[in-house]
């Protein structure tokens, strides 16, 4: 990615990162009552054992081992500390009455601690130095100290008898008096509270000039006079030639400060990491929130001393100054040429922003000239190192998935590129309307590790690494992850483990297809012994039964009851992006299922009630014999024995018939699925599991609701490829839909280019669409022509007219201005044998969708609207019609204003209400009065629009509420009671079934015609 600098005009290269970094020094320091309290332990987590050192050395963690810590505990010592680990001899003899009563969950039993955390493997041997062992253990520190060397196998905790004291801070800034007494306050109000700050030892002002009498009194603070304002090049100097050895170094702006959570810094390693912080702004009420979140901007930086000693430093390429702009994104740059590892884990570690004032003495325009910027992703400091670049030493074996084709196999043409196209738009599949679409081959590498943690989802850790690997995938299934050092754990000694999130167990089919395809895999590699999870549910135990075990007991893992298990031998199928089933899954799956029929010769149909119903089924069975009926209540195990023995499945390609297609991998291979699907909810994955499970895959994409007698003839046609080997070619096509007529018979519809351009052009939506549902109802054809409007049976026949105004028939040339018959939809007829006729909505096709659907009217009155010409404005801005609507639903775009909502959205708000204000448009109708009465919302009608030019027009008060002003639309519906607004509402309904519906405007315009 490049910018350019827009006073030099040089290119600038924007690299970005988002690397984070963990806590790998974790430190649990244990003290007592004779360490010197001088020294900041709190730095550290504080363990001691026995309570009598609890408040000396301000315990975050207490051991309990004799009987004075007893009558602490029963005192609510508990309430002292974070935790307790306590003997089962203490516990006994506190009572299991008194920790009921008190609701105690911060105590856990030495004791048993091998028996909850399964990778501790023996239990504690009633000696204190063990205890302090078991706790950092448990709690998963990187270190603890003092302690005296163990036999214990102690994972990767590091064990040292040495007391070592904590790292010292060095805050580095530049004081300055600015004129203005708020911005003044600002600045001195963050010098105040970084020298209040316990975690900051010393702070190091890098001055212009002496301000020793503005400086508050403290011995942490030292002035430094460098006569100038401060560049990147003097802290580092002054760090490589004044710092001890073995310091953090934070360095940052004047209007930065920091608060407690600086101390996580000490349970990191700083050395050669660079830490470049994203700020948060605080506001006037103290409250604070981060600066974007974004990547290029930074205010405060860390670094370890050692990091800054041990290199050689160029200090030219440093010599910048702080505040410029662009100098955040250059330090970052430089430090990556030393060699730092550079991260900004600013959603932990928290630098405030005090700038309430706004005001500001650079020049926004001045930017840094360097040639390269890094951006730094902020991140968080993570309790586990993330492993993403999985351990290559670690594989066992790869896995070869072989390539298969998902050919579409449909009558359609048109029908196939229109479901490519809108299940590209979902970014799962991608198929062609033509060709083999073939599912690349792949391999998977399996690995194999030891004594390893596993998530009840799937995924990987031990002591200290989550293994994440570098699909964006798992990244997902880790963010969502709620891991905690102290879930118990049960141990299992050899495992099977795959990805197992919400989305994959929250179902029996979605288990089988996503998980257990790819644990059968592995047992099928190495061995029936391993175990892997299963939600311990009534549907999914039923489901295990109906495998071959060959094995007395099924080897699952509750699922259900076990968050964790520790696995001492473990075979993993890491997640990747490419998430999509093979057909080598497919077959583990067929060639494992208990399967006692071998003849598949019957046609199994799922009855969904909408397209497959009673009258397809009459059909159906008057030509076809062994036909049987799937319902969605049949059982999992019922459903699969029919499936193999099915040589055909007729089924809705839905979401909401995923428990039927999800099993087609039980049908013997070169079987065939018939898949309806609506056009308005097309599903993909029927068609790559289908695909995978060597299963021929017939499409027919229909318009919702219920079939058509036709194109019912024609799906149960479609039969004669499995039966008659007939090829989908020699049927007819799909948009010959109609009840009785044939392709050739239907009535054409002329229809001007879709690519016309200038003042004949159209989107193609209003009546355009509403000619696009005619055809696929089977009600008429349709061809492109050179006419201008639109033309039914000849040029000069019929006049379908859709335009606003008469300037589209002035402006055709002379042979499409005369007719024979017209119908007019927006202004009145004109010319002989012409008629009203009526209206429809700007996007038909989406309201044709919507009408089944029971929405609640929430909404009163509401208004959606737009101006994009002259005339709209003067009959929508005439009166303010916002004080007639529901707050916040009264919107009128500007003609250069791009819409608030979509179509989808406003026709699902527009729904929603009671009444809809219907204000003139470009002609004298406008398509809101018809959506309107599509959903039974009353329009309120202006008095510029034309409500009258119909061939049967609505009724006023029993359709629409004729409204002149604002002032009326109050008076009028304080007069309608809720019984009236409902009968107008169903009323609404009818009229537009019965006038502008797909079905109804066609029956008038042959009506009309007659």
């Amino acid at each position: 990615m490049y910018g350019t600098h827009h006073k030099t005009g040089k290119q600038i290269r924007l690299l970005q990162n988002s690397t984070s970094t963990w806590r790998d020094k974790k430190t649990l320091v244990w003290l007592n009552s004779s360490d010197d309290m001088n020294v900041s332990w709190n730095r550290f987590d504080i363990g001691c054992v026995g309570s009598k050192h609890v408040e000396n050395v301000k315990a975050d963690v207490a051991v309990c081992l004799d009987n004075e810590d007893v009558q602490w505990i029963r005192e609510k010592g508990f309430e002292k500390v974070r935790l307790i680990f306590a003997s089962k001899k203490v516990l006994d003899q506190v009572g299991l009455e008194f920790f009921e009563e008190h609701k105690i969950n911060n105590i856990l039993c030495l004791d048993e601690l091998h028996l909850l955390y399964t990778f501790i493997e023996t239990p504690w041997d009633d000696s204190e130095n063990d205890a302090c062992i078991l706790v950092a253990l448990t709690l998963r520190f990187g270190f603890t100290y003092p302690v005296q060397p163990t036999t214990r196998n102690t994972m990767n905790l590091k064990v040292s008898s040495n007391l070592v004291k904590p790292q010292t801070l060095y805050y580095i800034t530049q004081y300055y008096v600015p004129e203005q007494s708020k911005r003044r306050n600002e600045i001195n109000t963050c010098l105040h509270n970084n020298v209040e700050n316990t975690y900051i030892d010393h702070i190091i002002l890098l001055n212009e000039k002496d301000f020793s009498a503005k400086l508050p009194k403290s011995c942490k603070l030292k002035q430094e006079i460098i006569n100038h304002r401060l560049h990147y090049d003097d802290v580092v100097r002054y760090i490589n030639d004044n710092i001890p050895e073995d310091s953090i170094v934070v360095f940052a702006n004047a209007d930065i400060y920091l608060d407690e959570s600086i101390r996580s810094i000490w349970s990191t390693n700083v050395e050669d990491k660079f830490f470049a912080l994203l700020r948060y702004d605080d506001d006037e009420n103290g409250n604070s929130e981060i600066f974007g979140p974004r990547a290029d901007s930074q205010d405060t930086w860390i670094l370890s001393s050692n990091s800054v000693k041990n290199r050689n430093w160029k200090y030219e390429d440093f010599h910048f100054s702080f505040g410029i702009s662009g100098c955040d994104n250059a330090i970052t740059t430089e430090m990556l040429r030393m060699k730092f590892l550079v991260v900004n884990p600013a959603l932990t570690i928290k630098t405030h922003h005090l700038h309430i004032s706004e005001i500001r003495t650079y020049n926004k325009d001045d930017i840094i000239d360097k040639s390269v910027f890094l951006y730094i992703e902020p991140t968080g400091l993570q309790d586990m190192e993330p492993v993403v670049q999985l351990p290559s030493n670690k594989i066992d074996s790869k896995l070869e998935l072989g390539a298969f084709d998902r050919e579409i196999i449909s009558s359609n043409a048109n029908k196939v590129a229109t479901y490519c196209k809108m299940i590209e738009k979902q970014k799962r599949y991608e198929y062609s309307s033509s060709g083999k679409n073939t599912f690349a081959q792949r391999y998977v590498p399996l690995y194999y590790f030891e004594n390893i943690f596993q998530t009840n989802s799937g995924l990987v850790y031990d002591y200290d690494r989550i293994y994440v690997g570098a699909s964006k995938i798992a990244t997902e299934y880790w963010s969502k992850s709620n891991l905690s050092t102290l879930t118990p754990s049960i141990k299992v000694k050899k495992a099977y483990i795959a990805p197992l999130p919400n989305n994959i167990s929250n179902s029996v089919e979605n288990y089988i297809l996503y998980y257990f395809g790819k644990i059968l895999m592995m047992r099928e590699k190495y061995g029936n012994d391993g175990e892997f999870w299963c939600p311990n549910k009534k549907e999914f135990v039923q489901m295990l039964t109906l495998f071959n075990w060959q094995t007395k007991n099924v080897p699952v893992i509750s699922q259900t009851e076990n968050p964790l298990a520790f696995v001492q031998r473990s075979y993993v199928w890491f997640p990747n992006d490419n998430l999509e089933v093979s057909s080598e899954e497919m077959n583990a799956l067929r060639n494992f299922i208990k399967n006692e029929n071998n003849v598949s010769s019957k046609i199994l149909v799922y009855m969904d009630e909408e397209y497959v119903n009673k009258l397809f089924m009459k059909e159906l069975e008057s030509k076809y014999e062994n036909v049987e009926v799937l319902f969605a209540q049949t059982s999992v195990e019922r459903k699969i024995q029919m499936l193999q023995c099915a040589k055909v499945l007729i089924t809705l390609g839905s979401d909401s018939t995923e428990s039927i297609w999800k099993y087609v991998w039980a049908m013997n291979p070169s079987s065939t699925v018939i898949d309806i699907q609506n056009e308005m909810a097309m599903n993909g994955e029927i068609h790559h599991i289908v695909s995978a499970s060597s299963l021929k895959h017939v499409l027919h994409v229909v318009p919702k609701g219920s079939l058509t007698p036709v194109l019912r003839t024609r799906i149960i046609d479609s039969l004669k490829t499995v039966f008659l080997g007939t090829g989908l070619s020699s049927f007819a096509s799909e948009n010959s839909i109609g009840d009785t007529q044939t392709k050739s018979d239907l009535p054409i519809i002329y229809v001007p280019h879709n690519d016309t351009k200038g003042f004949f052009g159209h989107k193609g939506d209003s009546f355009r669409e509403m000619i696009d549902l005619w055809v696929e109802r089977g009600y008429v054809r349709k061809e492109y022509g050179s006419n201008k409007n639109v033309w039914l049976n000849n040029v000069g026949d019929t006049l379908l007219y859709d335009r606003p105004n008469y300037d589209w028939i002035k402006q055709a040339t002379g042979n499409e201005q005369s007719w024979k018959k017209a119908l007019f939809g927006n202004p009145k007829p004109i010319g002989n044998n012409a008629k009203s006729w009526s209206f429809w909505a700007r996007r038909p096709r989406l309201v044709e969708a919507m009408l089944d659907k029971q929405v609640e009217k929430t909404k009163n009155v509401v208004f959606y609207g737009k101006i994009e010409n002259q005339v709209q404005r003067s009959n929508r801005t005439k009166y303010d019609w916002s004080s007639v609507c529901d707050a916040s639903e009264y919107y009128l775009a500007k003609e250069n204003e791009s819409p608030k909502y979509s179509e989808q959205e406003y026709l699902n708000k527009l729904a929603e209400a009671r009444y809809g204000l219907c204000l003139a448009g470009y002609g004298k109708k406008c398509h809101r009065e018809v959506e309107c009465m599509a959903f039974g919302t009353v329009p309120l009608v202006a008095e510029e629009v034309d409500i009258n030019n119909y061939a049967n027009p609505p009724i006023e008060g029993l359709h629409y509420i004729r409204v002149s002003s604002p002032d009326e639309v109050t008076k009028k519906l304080s007069e309608i009671d809720d019984d009236v607004w409902w009968r107008m509402s169903q009323a609404c309904k009818k009229w537009y079934k019965e006038n502008c519906s797909v079905d109804g405007m066609w029956g008038l315009t042959k009506q009309l015609l007659v």
